[in-house]
Parts: C-alpha cells; structure tokens; sequence
C-alpha cells in the first residue's frame, strides 16, 4: 500500500522549482522490529536535491504491521458445481497432480486459510472424465476466497481424473451342455439368480443385463452345480458388491421317469 505524506521545504526558488515528489527520497528503519504487531515507525529523508532542508511534514510517522512469515500446504478439495450424478452411479477417488498447494505468507492471514478448491462443472457425470488445466482457489472454512497480498502460492494449473462408478444388478443364466433339458422338462433354481456389481461406468454397462457363468451336464448323475463368477466375464475393474463369486444351479426334472433295465453283451 502506498502511503503519502506532504513535506514542506526551505531552500533557493530556483532549485525548489525545478523539484518533483521523485526527487524526494523518504524511509522507515525496520531493523528495530523483533515481534509481530502494530508498529510505529519513524519517517527519514534521504538527502534532498540542491541544498533544500527540510521544514515540516504532513506526518513524521508511519503505522506498519508486522507477522510472522509460515509456509504451509493446504490440501486440495475437489467440488462439482452445476453437475448431475444420476442414481446408481458415484465418484470414485479423484486423481489429482498434487494433493496440496504450498502457500507462504504472512502467518495471520495464511492461518485463515482452510482449503484450496477446484471447482468442476461437468454436466451430467455418466463416464469418467479428465479436465485439464484448472487452477486451485484458496478458501476459508466457510468457502470464501482469501485474498491478501501477503500471501503467495504457486498457480499450478492441474489436471484432474475423475472416475465415474456405477452399480448394476446383473441377471445370471446357465445353459445345457448336450441340449437334452429344457424348459418342460427341468426346473434350474439358481442361487443367487442375481448379483451387484460395481465398477467404471463404461465396463459396467458393457456387461448387459446378465451373463452366462456355464452350463449343466445333463450326463451327471448330480442335480446340483456350481459355477464360479470369474473376472473375465465381469470385465476389467468390475467387482461383486453383494451375492457371492460362485452360483449353485439346482435341477429338479417334471415329466421325466427313470426306468431300469438288463441289456444282453451281445446286443451292444
């Protein structure tokens, strides 16, 4: 801040004419200063031009404000303005160049400090998405920016990652392996019938609405299997919320009798 100060002096018309408010040098000693606070300093003249002395001033002092100097970082928070996560899909954990911002300054001001924010506005959020080169706003705790020119942070333009997840419950479905069942003839229960996944947005929807984990030997003379849910049929990333990794498929048959009989070597 600029401070002003009229100052009247006494010397020859010639030299004081020829005088500007550039030709008149005025400081403060500061070396005095051990503590912050209020201080009041003292005016001194450099020497003035052409043997002008010095008469009166409109002030023979100057108030200044002393603080103590910190360097902190503040962590980054990441906040979406105007944007729409519709129902089943969430942010997962943001991916940023930096996690902090390092601000250096005078202590009582940086210490009002709580966070410095990005604020994205991205519309709807139904994929993941990159935004480039955004640039950190430091905030209090109630959101506001701080500004004070004794503070001072690098203005590091970042990039931010933003994962977009989304759950989805997926049907599961077996099939025969000789064709000799259908569906007059053999009742399949499976357990779970269904499963939630979650995972990128894009992986998930991929799936579909089910999948097939396999298919029953009609040949076996077991009426229960159990298939494994592997991560190739889920995708990549995708995972099992609820239900578990393995589906078992009971058999019960309708329609069907077994009868026993002797067949004779000769007749095979």
């Amino acid at each position: 801040e600029n401070i002003y100060i009229d100052v009247v002096l006494q010397g020859k018309k010639s030299v004081l004419g020829k005088l500007t408010s550039e030709d008149i040098k005025a400081y403060v000693d500061v070396s005095a200063i051990t503590e912050a606070g209020t201080h009041s300093l003292e005016i001194k003249y450099m020497p003035f031009p052409g043997g002008a002395t010095f008469v009166s001033a409109s002030s023979g002092t100057v108030s200044m404000v002393a603080d103590i100097t910190t360097t902190v970082n503040i962590p980054i928070n990441v906040k979406f303005e105007n944007s729409i996560i519709p129902v089943g899909y969430s942010v997962g954990d943001i991916v940023l160049n930096t996690e902090y911002v390092t601000v250096t300054g005078a202590r009582t001001d940086v210490e009002k400090i709580a966070e410095a924010v990005i604020a994205l506005k991205t519309g709807t959020l139904t994929r993941s998405v990159t935004v480039k080169d955004v640039l950190p706003v430091l905030c209090d705790k109630n959101g506001d920016e701080v500004r004070s020119e004794y503070v001072s942070y690098s203005r590091e333009y970042l990039d931010v990652y933003v994962p977009i997840y989304l759950e989805k419950e997926i049907k599961i479905k077996v099939g025969y392996q000789h064709g000799y069942f259908n569906e007059k003839n053999t009742s399949v229960i499976l357990s779970p019938s269904k499963i939630l996944v979650r995972g990128d947005a894009e992986e998930v929807e991929a799936i579909g609405d089910s999948i097939h984990v396999g298919n029953i030997n009609e040949k076996s003379t077991s009426n229960s299997f159990v298939f494994d849910i592997t991560k190739s049929m889920l995708g990549d990333g995708v995972t099992v919320v609820t239900g578990t990794s393995k589906v078992v498929a009971t058999v019960s048959y309708t329609g069907i009798e077994v009868t026993e009989f002797l067949v004779e070597s000769e007749n095979f």
